[in-house]
């Protein structure tokens, strides 16, 4: 009796239904299953956002594959949005969010009521997930869609196909606080013009030279003609300062650094500190920062002209750059807070540069010495890409008109092969799955084109004239051409097991004769 009523104890936990973890039941569950049921039933593609994951319950398939709000932060569209520290996902108020989940395929965004059996709720955050959720249900690029009390739903009022056409491209020179600007401008669309930030990979400059046969449209997003003329600089000729100063804030210069990955943090600290809405790309140099009066001094590498890419903003000032006899300053206070590119003078090789700031904060993104001819080969090129296309400032986006996109027909082989037929082009070819180098257009087994970013989120490819394409991801062609050898190592171990008293005896008759 004893141990039965032992074992009766420690099983009142799950008689009860008071069970945690694995065996927890499911609050919601036949409410969650009816959903499963009614997505399910849906022919057409969609994706479904889930505020900040997907519960246990929540419904997946290849045809509606879901996606996470958590997960978005580490996409550089998405964070760029995020305000502070505290509350990551306020970037789901940022105005770019009606856009950017408009291209993303997504169509219906679940916010589900936080477990209670798993988190201890305060009653902020029970007053939050209310707040939040209302929030939503006011805007206008969503509709509200009757669920259950446990979980509150909404659905896009525009959402665009997996695959779609595009007429129009837009190249960025400058931060990415484009989305926002098109997503909530009423005269072009973000669904309507595929938009390509050069910055955040600068070799994409080199596509501006094989453009596709589209309508495109360069855009200096609070940038000048420096800035275009350095875009088309290599990464490999790029100079980083950041690595010159410890990241720990005791340098001797008074400087302190940042790596690229810190991105959230400099927005934040920027914003907290400064009132900097900063949304500008580092070229993968990360940032060099000083705060009141300091000198940095750094030995130049090599001989030629130099430039600086450094923050204009409203807390700037100045910095001032001396080395042998020269000494030039360079005025970093502007209303537009992003990096400019400026040309600071001739160098020679081992001289000491010492860069002085001064006023509020100052960074400093990165250098780059060129000789003449390099500037002279920039310079011609930024001044071809003038010459063959417009170039606008964002407000002069609004006097234009633009064609919607062309939705297209496509089969699904698997989830890494897609046939698609193309009756119009020229055009650009949009796939709403998330950007990867290594997705390609194939026409007769041949690239007619490899994918680059398009809204720094989804995949892009050149389509040239009308006809049937392949879109498949390359790696997955040396799956089948090692799957031989997978199969060859599985028959040899199949066979050692099976024998292996034959070989195991073979083995010792040999160490035998060998004593």
């Amino acid at each position: 009796w004893l141990i039965g009523g032992y074992i009766l104890v420690l099983a009142l936990p799950v008689i009860s239904g008071r069970m945690t973890g694995t065996f927890a039941p499911v609050p919601w569950e036949k409410e969650y299953l009816s959903l499963v049921r009614w997505l399910s039933d849906q022919p057409d593609f969609f994706r479904t956002l889930w505020i900040p994951t997907r519960p246990s319950l929540g419904y997946v398939s290849s045809s509606h594959p879901s996606t996470e709000a958590f997960a978005q932060i580490s996409k550089r569209s998405f964070a760029t949005n995020i305000i502070g520290e505290y509350e990551l996902f306020n970037y789901l108020r940022s105005p770019a969010m009606s856009g950017l989940l408009d291209i993303a395929s997504v169509r219906y965004i679940f916010y589900p009521y936080p477990d209670e059996r798993a988190i201890a709720l305060k009653p902020d955050q029970k007053q939050y997930y209310q707040w939040f959720s209302d929030w939503f249900a006011s805007q206008s690029w969503l509709k509200e869609i009757s669920l259950f009390e446990g979980l509150r739903g909404f659905e896009l009022k525009q959402f665009s196909p997996r695959f779609f056409g595009l007429k129009q491209l837009l190249w960025v020179i400058g931060p990415d606080d484009t989305y926002g600007y098109l997503s909530q401008n009423t005269s072009v669309r973000l669904r309507d013009i595929g938009t390509i930030h050069i910055l955040q990979d600068q070799s994409l400059s080199r596509l501006l030279n094989k453009l596709p046969p589209v309508t495109n449209y360069i855009v200096l997003n609070k940038t000048s003609p420096t800035d275009l003329t350095m875009a088309f600089l290599s990464r490999e000729q790029l100079i980083n300062v950041s690595s010159n100063v410890r990241s720990t804030g005791d340098d001797p210069s008074g400087w302190w650094s940042r790596k690229s990955s810190d991105f959230l943090f400099i927005r934040s600290y920027l914003n907290e500190r400064y009132g900097i809405d900063f949304h500008d790309f580092d070229l993968d140099q990360g940032y060099a920062l000083a705060e009141g009066e300091r000198q940095l001094e750094l030995t130049i590498p090599k001989e030629g002209i130099l430039y600086a890419r450094a923050l204009d903003s409203t807390a700037g000032g100045q910095l001032v750059f001396n080395w042998s006899d020269e000494k030039v300053s360079v005025p970093t206070y502007r209303l537009d807070n992003s990096f400019m590119w400026t040309k600071i003078g001739d160098v020679k090789k081992d001289q000491m540069l010492t860069i002085s700031s001064q006023g509020p904060v100052n960074i400093l993104n990165t250098l780059a010495i060129i000789s003449k001819s390099q500037e002279l080969q920039l310079i011609t090129q930024a001044e071809q890409t003038t010459k063959k296309y417009k170039i606008l400032s964002l407000p002069e986006l609004n006097s234009l008109s633009f064609s919607s996109q062309q939705s297209l027909q496509y089969k699904a082989i698997n989830p890494t092969r897609y046939i698609i037929n193309v009756s119009q082009a020229p055009m650009v070819l949009a796939f709403s799955d998330n950007f990867d180098k290594e997705w390609q257009l194939v026409q007769n087994n041949k690239v007619i084109s490899r994918s680059f970013p398009l809204y720094g989120l989804i995949n892009g490819f050149v389509i040239d004239k009308p006809g049937e394409y392949v879109v498949e991801f390359a790696p997955q062609r040396w799956i089948w051409r090692f799957l031989p050898v997978s199969v060859l190592g599985l028959i040899i171990t199949v066979v050692l097991i099976c024998f292996k008293d034959v070989w195991m005896q073979w083995i010792w008759d040999k160490i035998s004769k060998t004593k």
